[in-house]
């Protein structure tokens, strides 16, 4: 399965000034539906959900 990531741009160096990051989905079930062979492209997360949004996301909470 081969998962094609967007390229940043001008939002991500926008919301880059203000400390912040955009998620990149990927698309879910996709091996089960598809298979091994499938071309998939990924999204990003909207520039407004990832303004608004904490700064800590999931992945940087320290436990």
């Amino acid at each position: 399965m081969t998962i094609q990531i967007p390229k940043k741009n001008i939002l991500d160096k926008l919301l880059k000034l203000f400390g912040k990051e955009r998620d990149v989905i990927f698309p879910v079930n996709g091996y089960e539906k598809f298979g091994p062979y499938a071309y998939f492209r990924s999204k990003r997360e909207s520039f407004w959900k990832a303004l608004f949004r904490s700064t800590i996301s999931n992945n940087d909470k320290k436990y």
